[in-house]
C-alpha cells in the first residue's frame, strides 16, 4: 500500500515561507535616551550590561567600561547612582543574578564612536535616572455649592441681554 505522502506532489504547494524582510535596525542617535537594562554580568572581571531602546528600531546597545580605573568609576558609578545604589549594592545585585538591576529602567548618554574596520558603534558615557512619571492631574474642585440668597438672586434678576417683550 502506498504511502499517503507518495501522492504529495511538491509542484502543486504554494511557497508560504515568509519573504517579507525584517525591519531594518538603526543605531541609537548620540543623547539621552530611555533604556530598559536587559542583561547585566560580570564576567572575566569586567561589567558588561546590555541595553533596550524603548523604540524596537534601534539596535540594542551593549555597555563594557573601560578597565581604567577613572573611565570605569566614571561608568559603573553612575549606574550605580541611577540605579539609587552603591558601587558595593551594584556588585552584589550582578553577581546574584541581576535581581534589583535586570528589568529596571535608567537614560543613558549615548556616544558614537568609529571601529578599527570603519563601523560606527554607540558608546555608554554615563548614566541618568530616568525622569519621574508624569502625576495623574488632580481633579478639579467642586464650585461652592449656592446658598439660598444666591438661588433667590439668580431667580428674580433677569439676564441682561434679555430684552422683555
Amino acid at each position: 500500500m502506498a504511502d499517503a505522502f507518495d501522492m504529495l506532489d511538491d509542484d502543486t504547494f504554494e511557497d508560504f515561507s515568509n519573504t517579507a524582510a525584517p525591519p531594518e535596525r538603526e543605531n541609537v542617535p548620540e543623547g539621552r535616551h530611555p533604556f530598559t537594562i536587559k542583561s547585566a554580568e560580570i564576567a572575566d572581571g569586567r561589567l558588561k550590561v546590555m541595553l533596550v531602546h524603548e523604540d524596537a528600531r534601534y539596535y540594542w546597545v551593549r555597555c563594557d567600561p573601560p578597565t581604567t580605573a577613572k573611565s570605569f568609576a566614571k561608568i559603573a558609578g553612575s549606574l550605580a547612582k541611577a540605579l539609587g545604589l552603591t558601587g558595593g549594592q551594584l556588585r552584589d545585585a550582578i553577581l546574584a543574578g541581576g535581581d534589583g538591576v535586570v528589568g529596571r529602567k535608567v537614560v543613558a548618554r549615548i556616544w558614537h564612536g568609529t571601529g578599527s574596520k570603519g563601523g560606527i558603534f554607540p558608546n555608554v558615557g554615563e548614566f541618568h535616572q530616568p525622569e519621574p512619571e508624569a502625576a495623574p492631574a488632580k481633579p478639579a474642585a467642586k464650585p461652592a455649592a449656592r446658598t439660598a440668597t444666591k438661588k433667590a438672586d439668580a431667580v428674580s434678576r433677569p439676564p441682561e441681554d434679555d430684552i422683555p417683550f
